[in-house]
């Protein structure tokens, strides 16, 4: 399969077949018989899925490409940073082209524009302390245990793991244990995904991402108005950041696909508590540094050290340890990441400047971000910064999620 033909195939994916058929009573038709159609239809817009009808996308699929292919489709997107580029850009049109309608009668227009535009923006104000409080309170008790248990947090970076068990009908914790890492970076993690399918978020979640502000923009962003509330999210996690000698990430990216975050802080964040930075508009292909990276994520995932981070970052950490340096963080040779001291200036990424928003946040405060831009931790100098970070699942939410994991990418 050569680039021409790919491209041709992945606009076929997009428009509604049966619809099509239906309507203009076409019977034992191709689909690309169908296709050529629509193309010289008036209104063949009316024709496009939306991201509402994920079976006929995946019927689609079937249709347009077989086993054999996918194999030529991987080659030819590994070997192409361009090709890939085009084709991610391509999947991203659609999404943005898509007409989204809401009821909701408050005015968020603003946090979905510079969302759109800049890859992040920050919601004020959102939560009320008495809807944060079941979620507050199981943060404490996690935190108490962990102190009694394990000793103090601060002293070390570990993943907190309390599996549940179900008896009687009633799910409890069947047991606490931690995993510490072996460079303290300053964070303890406990990551829904320890409730062992039991539950998808931690408790006192849904009462604050099945809000409507919040459900909207996340649907919108997605343009998905019919999934089921819960298939939204993919996990949750609630963090800890402390003083520690490590930063815990530096500047890096977590998708090479449109994915977006919800950071939901517990405490207000305050500029000397460690707040993230984002670049804004990094969330596209729009500079070389962007696709390169992206493209290089997606050949090889977190398998292949391709830069250093062996300044006063990390010193010595990778050769001590056995850490590879995925593909998603950037090196110290494309960027500074070493800053220990917080500032507004415009972050330069390979010779590409970035304008930079620092996530500084009270309680009751939501910041969205598409997590394909590039972002960065910084040092908490005071106190310990407790924070619910929301991750939506876009492998079902996305065409080009359900279009590469029919890859295998």
């Amino acid at each position: 399969m050569n680039r021409r033909e790919l491209v041709e195939k992945i606009h076929k994916l997009h428009y509604n077949y049966d619809l099509f058929s239906k309507e203009n009573n076409l019977k034992n038709t191709s689909y690309d018989e169908i296709y050529a159609q629509i193309l010289k239809h008036p209104q063949k817009e009316n024709y496009i899925l939306t991201s509402n009808n994920h079976d006929l996308f995946d019927k689609n699929l079937l249709y347009f490409f077989s086993a054999d292919e996918i194999n030529s489709i991987t080659k030819l997107l590994n070997g192409s940073q361009e090709c890939f580029v085009e084709i991610v850009k391509l999947f991203d049109t659609y999404r943005t082209n898509t007409k989204f309608m809401s009821n909701l009668k408050i005015d968020i227009n603003e946090n979905i524009c510079d969302l759109e535009a800049d890859g992040v923006t920050i919601l004020r104000n959102i939560f009320s302390d008495k809807e944060l409080s079941i979620l507050c309170d199981f943060e404490k008790h996690l935190s108490a245990k962990s102190e009694e248990l394990f000793g103090p947090m601060t002293e070390k970076a570990s993943h907190y793991k309390t599996p549940l068990v179900l008896n009687n009908n009633q799910l409890a914790i069947s047991s606490y244990s931690e995993k510490v890492l072996p460079v303290n970076h300053g964070n303890t993690r406990h990551n829904s995904k320890n409730f062992k399918g039991y539950l998808t978020l931690h408790p006192g979640c849904e009462n604050l991402l099945f809000k409507k502000e919040i459900e909207t923009i996340v649907r919108y962003y997605f343009k998905n108005t019919s999934s089921n509330q819960l298939d939204l999210y993919q996990q949750t996690a609630i963090d800890w950041m402390y003083s520690a000698p490590y930063l815990s990430t530096p500047w890096h990216f977590d998708n090479y696909m449109t994915q977006l975050k919800i950071f939901i802080p517990l405490e207000d964040v305050e500029v000397d508590m460690g707040p993230f930075y984002y670049a804004k508009k990094s969330h596209k292909y729009n500079s070389d540094i962007e696709k390169y990276m992206k493209h290089q994520y997606f050949i090889n995932k977190f398998n292949y050290t391709h830069g250093r981070l062996d300044r006063n970052h990390w010193p010595g950490v990778c050769k001590d340890y056995g850490y590879e340096i995925a593909t998603s963080i950037l090196s110290d040779e494309h960027v500074d990441n070493c800053h220990t001291q917080l500032n507004k200036d415009p972050v330069n990424i390979k010779n590409n400047s970035y304008e930079k928003i620092i996530g500084t946040a009270k309680k009751g405060d939501a910041i969205f971000f598409d997590v394909c831009g590039f972002h960065s931790a910084n040092l908490v100098q005071r106190g310990i910064r407790k924070s619910l970070m929301v991750y939506t699942d876009h492998k079902k939410l996305l065409f080009s999620g359900r279009f590469f994991d029919f890859i295998c990418k």
